[in-house]
């Protein structure tokens, strides 16, 4: 059965004030802002499934989503999320990761780092921004790469939906697509 789906939206980056190029085209995707970091997901993103096990490196400009096990090094210009059945033994190097399963190894040169619960990391981060739920567990080391920046403490109050595909048309309210 096919779901149908929105187009992806562009936005502009919002950094420059810029609304896109000579040419009229939006800005790059992944230097745009979200309001949610995982609103960065894309539909060609690296998937690797639950009960699944991959050994050895993957490198890409999309996004990585880990809900099995990966042995070796993610690398990514996206959003790398590992969710809570999933589990990286390797150095993650993306902008973007979002961590809710288990991670052995580093974070490396992060704009933003998100650890929701039940997480568990050993290892160092390095990164701009960092966000730790309640009962995530993080042994190692943490480096923040700004100059003053301090991690963001939250609990986590939102619920994840049933199959990670967003929300329905029932949950959001009317279609407002124009």
């Amino acid at each position: 059965m096919l779901k149908k789906t929105k187009p992806k939206q562009e936005y502009p980056d919002s950094g420059s004030g810029d609304q896109g190029t000579d040419s009229g085209q939006a800005s790059d995707n992944r230097t745009a802002h979200y309001r949610r970091m995982v609103d960065r997901a894309s539909d060609d993103d690296s998937l690797i499934a639950a009960g699944s096990v991959f050994k050895g490196e993957i490198t890409g400009k999309e996004g990585i989503r880990i809900h099995g096990r990966l042995e070796g090094n993610p690398s990514s210009e996206g959003l790398v999320r590992i969710y809570e059945q999933g589990s990286v033994h390797g150095n993650i190097r993306a902008p973007y990761v979002v961590l809710e399963g288990e991670l052995k190894g580093n974070i490396i040169s992060a704009k933003q780092v998100e650890l929701r619960s039940p997480a568990r990391m050993n290892g160092r981060i390095e990164t701009d921004l960092l966000a730790v739920a309640e009962g995530c567990i993080l042994e190692g080391k943490v480096e923040m790469l700004k100059k003053d920046a301090q991690p963001i403490h939250f609990k986590e109050r939102r619920q994840p939906f049933p199959a990670e595909t967003g929300p329905t048309s029932a949950e959001t309210g009317p279609d407002q697509d124009t």
